[in-house]
């Protein structure tokens, strides 16, 4: 399967993450508002841009979950919750921004149990009625890559 790039964005949110929830009792309940305060704070910076910064932070925080060996399939929705407040936000397509995020979750796929991927899409799908669906299709995309 092909691995997603990392990118420089991605590392950089995946360690900053992985350093505010280490220890954490809770890391999950906590994950909703730090994705929020990054995406504000990198979507802020000059000539940044939509969908690589969704795509990266959500896939930075993906990977802190991973690494730090917590629930990604609650992580994903947490993640996306944050993504939704953005969406809220701002003008642009709700669906098309909603890929982006899920794009950067799906990064996540070759470094978990394919079970767990599929536990990860139902979950998705169960709090946000047809993005399950929308990330099973990028999944499949990456394995044909």
């Amino acid at each position: 399967m092909h691995m997603p790039e990392e990118s420089p964005l991605q590392l950089s949110i995946q360690k900053d993450i992985s350093a505010r929830l280490m220890g954490e009792p809770d890391p999950v309940s906590k994950l909703r508002p730090i994705v929020e305060e990054l995406l504000r704070a990198e979507l802020k910076k000059p000539g940044a841009s939509t969908k690589p910064v969704l795509r990266d932070v959500c896939h930075g925080a993906m990977g802190a979950m991973v690494l730090l060996n917590k629930d990604v399939r609650h992580g994903s929705v947490e993640v996306l919750k944050a993504v939704s407040v953005f969406i809220t936000e701002r003008s642009g397509d709700p669906m098309t921004t909603m890929s982006y995020a899920l794009d950067g979750i799906a990064r996540i796929a070759p470094a978990i149990d394919r079970k767990l991927v599929a536990e990860i899409g139902a979950e998705i799908e169960s709090a946000f009625m047809g993005a399950g669906q929308m990330f099973n299709d990028i999944i499949n995309k990456q394995k044909k890559q």
